[in-house]
């Protein structure tokens, strides 16, 4: 056997092949010690000599670093070096070594004279004591002087957050000589950013741009301001590295262009300062938390915040007034919480001001948190009430997109409202769950029933009181089953709490669908009918409790049908048998009579079409014999009226979901709020009926779900909470009303489709384009957000498909690409912006389903890959474009799901991994392209749903997560991928619909957010991880739609 060892060295941009031999016959066995084997012996050699007419310094490159002494350390000394004066004129002597530290490969000599354009003939001498790191020496030699310029050199890159919102954004960068400014790629003008530039790459993106608008720049210094945005910027504790092209284009003032600037090749510095960007109150607590953009400390590195780090003013002279202690001190995650002197009041909201003393809060390099005063708020971040499908961040705003019609504070499913609509105690104690049902407690209170297993960080199941300050109440009885189980319905009668649903158990005590629980102790009583139902409706009078549910069997020891009296302290069935024939969704009781609503046509010996009066006695029905169309879901009585709601549009007369009849005659009143939906809850105080439902107009108003009705005209006061979802439950006490229901805030704002967010405290922007159709991509180009989507109209003007607005204003720009379908994906690479979907035709072009417009004119490049089918993602890295999509050919070449196309021709490279099913996933890195869908083969190995190949070589890596069900998306942060979707197991482990793995080995991480439902889009932002979906929770925590969750906890962000 030959083998042949050859060892290559990289000279220069010259590939040399030296010191080979060959070995030949057998031999025995050696072994040297590994550091003698990978011993560098190759000597340091010289790159460059330039000089620039005019100046007094020459500089020197060499190919790696270089010291004074053999040990890899030590100054360069000026007696290695000699100069011969070939010319006679200029400089001819060298007297000092300005800069001698060569471990960044260059060094510096100052001359005598300045130096001539004749210096060309002069020569430098390297005479010995120059080292690399392994020791080797520089031979001695000499060479000429090029007095064509010394080009440009970074000498520091500092990180900015320019606009102070917790964000790197920028880089300051100083150089060694003056700069022409103008040479920059893409510059525009001294007083404007120049457009995005792919010659340059922060973090490895494209999007960077010289910032000449930066307070402190100077035209043509040695300083310059480059911005990043569109997804690059991150937060202040991390310093991306900077890279160039191999002609970086900028210039000295001389006209010599800088070299590349390579990775490694400069070392950026942390001075970005920490900023607060977010202090949050919530109303009724007296924990102030405050979030920074970065772990911070008293002292540079080290040590725990102090009551004197900060500044608390009292605005509004109410309620929180001073900082009176530190409850979590440590802010090495980013977060403090100060105690409050006093309660935080409503009126202390975005009045109370906070802000760190001067030189008292730093980072871990030693920046100070600035002074700048920031307003306390009592809110929490907002969510939606639909699908949110895209998210982007740029410039300290996050965009969503989907199929929402309301933003609002994430409140829980249920809130206490005052009198006027607004929020009359705290939602501290947020609910996670559906709420159905809810009655006062008698002490301003109220008892809650539904699905939900927490409220705030405790633990209730299913039923809960909550204070009259709209607190949680330690009351906790404890309602279990399945994981369907819920309590429908509640009726309190002295010190006994009846309850109703479908459940197993209350207090660790068996009790089957009803049960009966101490008022004060919330411990069950012996009452247990024992029900194997469903139990609706509730209602008590005396010693008798009724039900009304989906029962045909055995309750209380006899059997009824859908409606049964109960003794009600034995739980005995009494002998009143109205027998119904459908369900009963709606009791009430007054006097000795009893209505009842639902879906049944005979009840109590008589046939009543869903409303019937029931004798109590003897459970026949009365004469009064009204009709309803359709279900009758809720009753409340008021002296001689019975109001109605439900999904009927006539009781006798046209009624539309909502009326009154005579409780004398059964026939309707004049009263007629006319809703637009259906009615599911119903109470009376005074005069006045508050509804609840699936409305979004009654009383000749518009009320989104919940309103409040004049008992005599009909109309809809001006009380108007705005729910954010269908509300099953309304209850008065006092002065303030209960809203329940499968709601994701009250108080939201009319946005359709499209938002603007706060990207540190997650409230709404004014920001409102208003899209007709659903948004499902969003991408960001400079101030110019691109969206994609089904919509035909948005920003007030006709753009089909796709639009271009104005990331401040809203407003659309006159770019109008015209698209004949829907575009399902697009993504900005330089001063193209790729997009794929179900079109035919683009940007004024025949494109089938995948084009490249311009960013500037809408119109479609020549680029024109020709799918045979839907392209429902891309990506762009380099010169390679990638598409996934439902196409079979693509880039004139056969390919299946997946394809690689040139960004130039549009053609398909020879990359061809025919997976055997769907992709629905796709994200790019520097190195790596990840995928994922339904597949189980792709490039002829196993994978289940997801997969990775070599972005250089195509081919398939070891990546290996092996997804239950296929991932929606994945996204790409660092080291981790994020994938997302329906599944519930990924890399062997449960995570439900969202989890974090490793992008090396595929294996998943600690990080365990746990939604509820669909995650459909993801993008992180520092610290922050921003998702969207189906789901209404993560963990435990209520968070309908939209969701920030921490990157290192997994645990939800509610401020």
């Amino acid at each position: 056997m030959k083998k042949i060892i050859c060892k290559f060295v990289f000279c220069v941009g010259l590939l040399a092949l030296n010191h080979c031999r060959e070995l030949s016959g057998p031999r025995e066995a050696t072994f040297r010690d590994a550091s003698a084997v990978n011993k560098d012996t190759t000597p340091p050699l010289i790159v460059s000599v330039r000089a620039e007419a005019g100046t007094n310094e020459i500089q020197i490159e060499f190919n790696e670093p270089v010291y004074g002494t053999t040990g890899g350390s030590g100054s360069l000394l000026l007696a290695s070096f000699g100069y011969v004066n070939n010319n006679g004129t200029g400089a001819s002597a060298r007297t000092a070594i300005s800069d001698a530290d060569g471990s960044d490969r260059f060094i510096s000599l100052t001359t005598n004279n300045l130096v001539v354009a004749g210096d060309s003939a002069d020569q430098i001498q390297f005479l010995s004591g120059i080292y690399d790191a392994g020791g080797n020496s520089l031979a001695a030699t000499t060479r000429t002087i090029d007095t064509n310029a010394i080009p440009p050199q970074i000498t520091a890159a500092e990180t900015m957050d320019i606009d102070k919102n917790g964000k790197i954004d920028h880089f300051k960068l100083t150089f060694n000589r003056t700069l022409n400014d103008a040479t920059f790629p893409n510059y525009a003008s001294s007083a404007s950013e120049g457009a995005a530039t792919a010659t340059w790459q922060v973090a490895g993106k494209n999007n960077v741009r010289i910032d000449p608008t930066v307070a402190a720049d100077v035209d043509n210094d040695s300083i310059i301001y480059i911005k990043f945005d569109e997804g690059i910027a991150i937060d202040t504790s991390e310093v991306p590295e900077i890279t160039t092209s191999l002609a970086p284009g900028l210039q000295g003032l001389s006209g010599a262009t800088m070299s590349q600037v390579n990775t490694g090749s400069i070392t950026e510095t942390d001075k970005a300062a920490p900023v607060i960007v977010s202090a949050v109150a919530p109303a009724t607590s007296t924990n102030l938390t405050v979030r920074f953009s970065e772990p911070v400390y008293t002292n540079a590195g080290s040590g725990d915040l102090q009551i004197a780090d900060f500044n608390y003013v009292d605005t509004n002279t109410a309620g929180a007034g001073t900082i009176a202690g530190i409850s979590e001190a440590d802010g090495s995650d980013r977060k403090v919480t100060l105690t409050l002197n006093a309660a935080f009041a409503t009126g202390d909201g975005k009045n109370d001001t906070l802000a760190a003393a001067a030189s008292a809060i730093y980072d871990a390099s030693g920046n100070t948190t600035p002074t700048d005063v920031f307003l306390v708020s009592a809110e929490t971040r907002y969510v939606t009430d639909g699908t949110v499908e895209t998210i982007i961040e740029t410039s300290g705003t996050v965009y969503i997109g989907g199929t929402f019609t309301q933003l609002g504070p994430n409140t829980g499913t249920g809130v206490l409202v005052n009198s006027s609509g607004g929020f009359a105690g705290s939602w501290v104690d947020r609910v996670n769950g559906y709420i159905y049902a809810a009655v006062p407690d008698g002490s301003g209170g109220y008892y809650i029933g539904g699905s939900f297993t927490a409220i705030g960080n405790q633990t209730r199941n299913r039923i809960a009181r909550i204070n009259a300050d709209g607190s949680l109440n330690a009351w906790n009885p404890n309602i279990l089953g399945t994981f369907t189980s819920t309590v429908n319905a509640i009726v309190v009668s002295g010190s006994t709490v009846y309850v109703g649903g479908t459940f197993a158990s209350i207090g660790g005590q068996a009790r089957s669908s009803m049960g009966a629980i101490d008022a004060t102790t919330g411990s069950p009583t012996t009452w247990n009918p024992g029900c194997s139902c469903v139990i609706y409706a509730l209602a008590v009078s005396g010693s008798v409790v009724y039900a009304g549910g989906n029962f045909t069997s055995t309750i209380g020891g006899q059997t009824r049908n859908r409606i049964a009296a109960l003794d009600a302290t034995t739980g005995n069935a009494t002998a009143w048998n109205p027998n119904a024939d459908g369900v009963v969704q709606a009791i009430a009781v007054s006097g000795t009579t009893i209505y009842a609503g639902g879906d049944f046509t005979n009840i109590g010996g008589q046939a009543r079409t869903r409303i019937a009066a029931l004798d109590a006695t003897t459970g026949s029905a009365t004469t009064w014999a009204p009709t309803a169309n359709d279900t009758v879901r809720k009753i409340a009585v008021s002296g001689s009226t019975i109001y109605l709601g439900g999904d009927f549009t006539s009781i006798g007369s046209s009624r539309s979901y909502i009326g009154a009849l005579d409780a004398t005659t059964g026939s309707a009143t004049a009263w007629n709020p006319g809703a637009s939906a259906a009615v599911y809850s119903l109470a009376v105080s005074g005069s006045t009926v508050y509804a609840g439902g699936l409305f979004t107009t009654i009383g000749g108003q518009t009320r989104s779900r919940v309103a409040a009705i004049d008992s005599t005209t009909g109309l809809a006061t001006s009380w108007n909470p705005n729910s954010m979802g269908n509300v099953t439950a309304v209850a008065v006490s006092g002065s303030t009303v209960y809203v329940g229901g499968n709601v994701s805030s009250i108080g939201g704002q009319a946005r359709n489709n499209i938002a603007a967010i706060d990207a540190a405290t997650g409230y709404l922007r004014p920001w409102n384009p208003n899209a007709n159709g659903l948004i499902r991509k969003l991408a960001a180009s400079g101030s110019t957000i691109y969206a994609a989507g089904d919509f035909t109209t948005i920003a007030g003007q006709t753009r089909n498909y796709i639009a271009a607005l104005d990331g401040a204003s809203g407003n659309a720009t006159s770019w109008n690409p015209n698209a004949s379908s829907s575009v399902y994906h697009m993504v900005v690479s330089s001063s193209t912006l790729y997009v794929g979907g179900s079109f035919t035709t683009i940007g004024g072009q025949s494109r089938n389903r995948i084009a490249a417009l311009d960013l500037s004119t809408g119109d479609a490049t020549t680029w024109n890959p020709n799918a045979s089918s839907t392209v429902s993602e891309i990506a762009v890295s380099g010169a390679t474009v990638y598409a996934i999509g439902a196409f079979t050919t693509i880039g004139g070449q056969p390919r299946l799901r997946l394809a690689a196309l040139d960004s130039t021709t549009g053609n398909a490279t020879a990359w061809a991994p025919d997976p055997n099913n769907s992709v629905s996933a796709l994200a790019v890195s520097d190195s790596t392209v990840f995928v994922g869908g339904n597949f189980t083969a792709i490039a002829g190995q196993s994978r289940n749903r997801a997969a990775a190949f070599d972005i250089g070589t195509g081919s398939i890596t070891a990546w290996n997560p092996s997804a239950g069900d296929a991932p929606f998306g994945l996204a790409i942060s660092g080291s981790t991928v994020y994938a997302f979707g329906d599944f519930t197991v990924i890399s062997g482990a449960t995570r439900n619909r969202i989890a974090a793995l490793d992008a090396t080995t595929g294996n998943e991480t600690a990080w365990d957010p746990n939604a509820s439902s669909d995650v459909h889009t993801v993008i992180v932002v520092g610290s922050v991880l921003y998702a969207g979906g189906n789901f209404g929770t993560i963990g435990t925590k209520a968070s309908y739609y939209l969701a920030a969750i921490d990157t290192t906890t997994g645990l939800l962000l509610e401020y």
